[in-house]
């Protein structure tokens, strides 16, 4: 009986966080279809597309050269945002001949359902199955016309897009090594093995290196992230040298980057530095 008194605390702290890590991890606002077509200023179209977690919805922009884009970027955004809320990287962005996607996860958004990993990895699939089902693309084609962007939770999503579906280019912003070092860092060990959700850049980074031929990746970070600490950023740059752009940001913090570095970040999805 005494044993089981001692245990009962940390016990239910196991429970209390095994049952509410997702509000942790992720913090979605809700948005209609028609908010995120006032966001994007009449430019914007609706794509929708099917998961489990039921009927869904993304923002494409169109290439401002009008016609079949050159590119198309898969946007993902980070815990707390819409992927619209990226819209200003995509507005001035310096190729007219690119269109961007933004897709927000289940949960976020006009979307229903709930997001983790394996749901995020179902919705930007289908997003993009949706959107290049307008052109005729076959597979080499489709690599050579999509790339990636993510910022902070979205890097992971992208990553994990890139590594499942070859793509021409990845521009990852203050990415994490894994949601199981994130953990680490908030409830140490062992609690941190409770995490289910668990995305793993440095493992899917793995796999894009593995590719053949490999897509153009490049790592932003900023050096005064209080969010993700820019060593993590700098790990899974060091573990590919031959395969990763590295720009760490001195000054720069976690989510004011996007917007005090916006020409950096064009210039990466652009131009390898």
């Amino acid at each position: 009986m005494m044993l089981l008194v001692a245990l009962l605390p940390p016990l239910a702290i196991c429970l209390l966080l095994f049952g509410c890590q997702a509000s942790i991890i992720y913090h979605p606002r809700a948005a209609s279809g028609e908010d995120l077509l006032r966001q994007a200023r009449g430019r914007g179209e609706l794509v929708t597309y099917a998961t489990d977690q039921g009927s869904q919805t993304a923002l494409w922009l169109p290439p401002l050269a009008g016609g079949e884009p050159q590119t198309v970027w898969l946007m993902c955004g980070g815990n707390g945002a819409l992927a619209s809320d990226y819209l200003s990287l995509a507005e001035r962005f310096p190729d007219p001949a690119a269109g961007f996607l933004f897709v927000d996860y289940p949960g976020y958004g006009p979307n229903p359902g709930s997001p983790n990993p394996a749901r995020i990895a179902a919705a930007t699939t289908a997003a993009v199955e949706a959107l290049c089902a307008r052109w005729p693309w076959d597979a080499a084609a489709r690599r050579q016309h999509l790339a990636v962007f993510g910022h902070s939770l979205g890097a992971a999503a992208a990553v994990q897009y890139a590594a499942a579906h070859p793509v021409r280019r990845v521009v990852l912003v203050a990415p994490f090594t894994s949601m199981l070092d994130m953990a680490r860092r908030v409830v140490g060990r062992p609690l941190n093995q409770i995490l289910t959700h668990r995305f793993d850049n440095r493992a899917r980074l793995g796999e894009v290196a593995l590719q053949t031929p490999q897509p153009l990746v490049v790592i932003i970070h900023g050096e005064q992230d209080e969010v993700i600490p820019v060593a993590m950023g700098r790990e899974l740059a060091t573990a590919h040298p031959n395969l990763v752009t590295w720009i760490p940001v001195p000054g720069a913090d976690h989510n004011g980057i996007i917007s005090t570095h916006e020409d950096l970040i064009h210039h990466a999805m652009t131009d390898v530095p």
